[in-house]
């Protein structure tokens, strides 16, 4: 059965990438290491995304980077602008070129056992070859380079975290 060509090249509105993980950390210890997301220590070395600050320190408003992304059917990169800043709790990218429209946020929410952190991408894919790709190929390795890295700052704040209660 052949797939519908708005099935290939996507709807004309936004789409949502959600995903979360919870960590036994409280938001002191999470909030600054998730705020330097891509650049941290605890960054996954498997990762498949590299960021690369393209403005000055520190981390704000206005802060760019340039984002790559190490892909089997060549690399794709694009620029990105800190657009919402909410130190400790939250970091909103906007994609200024590249193949997406739109932004991505990472979010912490304090709750009674840990903190919750959510990644969202909000987006459109631009340009033919990038709208074949996406769901093909694409999609999937975002997906799980995202469950990579989440379980990576998991890792460790938890670490972190029982380090710091073993000294109190």
């Amino acid at each position: 059965m052949p797939v519908p060509f708005l099935k290939i090249f996507g709807p004309k509105k936004e789409a949502i990438n959600h995903h979360f993980v919870l960590i036994e950390a409280p938001e002191s210890i999470i909030g600054p290491e998730m705020i330097t997301w891509g650049e941290a220590q605890w960054w996954p070395k498997g990762s498949r995304m590299r960021f690369k600050r393209l403005s000055a320190l520190p981390i704000q408003i206005g802060t760019e980077y340039q984002q790559k992304v190490m892909a089997p059917v060549g690399g794709r990169h694009w620029r990105s602008r800190v657009t919402k800043l909410t130190p400790g709790h939250e970091i909103e990218r906007t994609f200024m070129d590249g193949m997406f429209q739109g932004r991505e946020s990472v979010t912490i929410e304090g709750r009674y056992n840990g903190t919750k952190v959510d990644y969202k991408m909000v987006f459109k894919v631009r340009g033919i070859s990038n709208k074949i790709f996406w769901p093909l190929i694409f999609r999937r390795m975002h997906d799980a380079n995202i469950r990579l890295i989440l379980a990576a700052l998991k890792k460790y704040c938890e670490l972190k975290n029982s380090q710091a209660e073993g000294t109190s």
